[in-house]
C-alpha cells in the first residue's frame, strides 16, 4: 500500500500490513476503554500495555490526526504527540422538526446509568425517548424497561429516518470517564446539528463547553434528573445553525495526506 490509515491506537498492533506511509487517527482514548466500565488487575494491565505500545509506535507514523482540540492537547502532553485536529462533521441536511417532544439516543449503548437518566428525565417532563444502536447495555436496558422505544441497530441510510422523528439529541456522558474529561466530542452532536437538532450534553466538560460556544445545544449535570429535564426543555426551544462544513475538515485532512505522500515521493526519487 502507498498509505495505511490506522483507526485509533488499538489498531496499531495489526500485523502483516506493509505501507510506504502510515497515518494514525486518534479519535478517542482507546487505552481508557478497558477500565471504563470495570476495573481489575487484568484490565489495568491491558490498558497499561496499550499506552506503552502507543508511546513505542508514535515515531513510526508519518502523520497523526485527533478529533478535538482537547484530545490533541492530551496526547501532546502525555505522549509528546503532535497532531492535526479534524472534526467529525457532516454537511447540513436540516429537516423540519416534528415538535412531538421526542428525544433520541442513536449510537453505542454502553452507559446504563446515562440511559436511565434520560428515561427518568423524560418521565418528569412528558417527553418520549427513542433509542437506537447496539452495545453491552442493550439487554439490561430493555429487560428493566421493556416498554421503551428501542429500534435496534441502525445504518447510515436509516439515520435520516430516525432524525426526522426527534426534536433533540441526547449525548450526556459520565464526566468521570477519561475520554470525556480529556476532550472527546460526540459524533452524534455533530450529526444532530447537521439535521437541525440541538443536543443535550454534559456540563463542565470540554464537549459541553464546545456545545455552548457553538450554540449546538444545552448542557446538564450528569446524574441530576432536574438539571437534565430543564436542559431538554431549553433545547426544545433552540434552533441550531451549522457554521462549519464537512469540506472544511476534509480539506485539512487531505492537505496533511498529500503532504505526507509528496514527502515520501521526493525521498524515493
Amino acid at each position: 500500500f502507498d498509505l495505511v490509515l490506522y483507526n485509533d491506537s488499538d489498531s496499531i498492533g495489526t500485523k502483516n500490513i506493509h505501507a510506504a506511509c502510515r497515518v494514525l487517527d486518534l479519535h478517542d482514548i482507546a487505552h481508557a476503554w478497558p477500565v471504563m466500565q470495570k476495573t481489575n488487575f487484568l484490565r489495568k494491565l491491558f490498558s497499561a500495555r496499550m499506552k506503552k505500545q502507543l508511546r513505542k509506535s508514535v515515531s513510526s507514523f508519518d502523520g497523526i490526526f485527533t478529533s478535538s482540540a482537547g484530545l490533541s492537547t492530551y496526547f501532546e502532553q502525555h505522549f509528546s504527540i503532535k497532531s492535526t485536529v479534524v472534526l467529525n462533521l457532516r454537511n447540513s441536511n436540516s429537516l423540519p422538526r416534528p415538535k412531538t417532544k421526542k428525544i433520541g439516543f442513536f449510537g453505542r449503548i454502553r452507559d446504563y446509568d446515562a440511559m436511565v437518566l434520560l428515561i427518568e428525565s423524560c418521565k418528569k417532563i412528558g417527553f418520549s425517548p427513542i433509542f437506537a444502536g447496539d452495545g453491552p447495555c442493550v439487554d439490561r436496558l430493555t429487560k428493566n424497561y421493556p416498554n421503551i422505544d428501542y429500534r435496534g441497530p441502525f445504518d447510515e441510510n436509516e439515520l435520516n429516518e430516525l432524525m426526522a422523528e426527534i426534536d433533540i439529541m441526547y449525548a450526556l456522558y459520565n464526566p468521570e470517564r477519561e475520554n470525556i474529561r480529556r476532550g472527546a466530542l460526540p459524533v452524534k452532536m455533530f450529526d444532530a446539528a447537521a439535521f437541525g437538532r440541538p443536543t443535550v450534553t454534559t456540563a463542565n466538560t470540554p464537549m459541553g463547553e464546545f456545545c455552548l460556544k457553538n450554540k449546538l445545544g444545552t448542557v446538564a449535570t450528569f446524574g441530576d434528573v432536574d438539571a437534565v429535564s430543564n436542559a431538554i426543555l431549553d433545547a426544545y426551544e433552540l434552533d441550531v445553525v451549522v457554521n462549519h462544513t464537512e469540506e472544511d475538515e476534509q480539506k485539512k485532512f487531505m492537505t496533511v495526506i498529500e503532504s505526507i505522500l509528496d514527502t515520501h515521493q521526493e525521498g524515493s526519487s
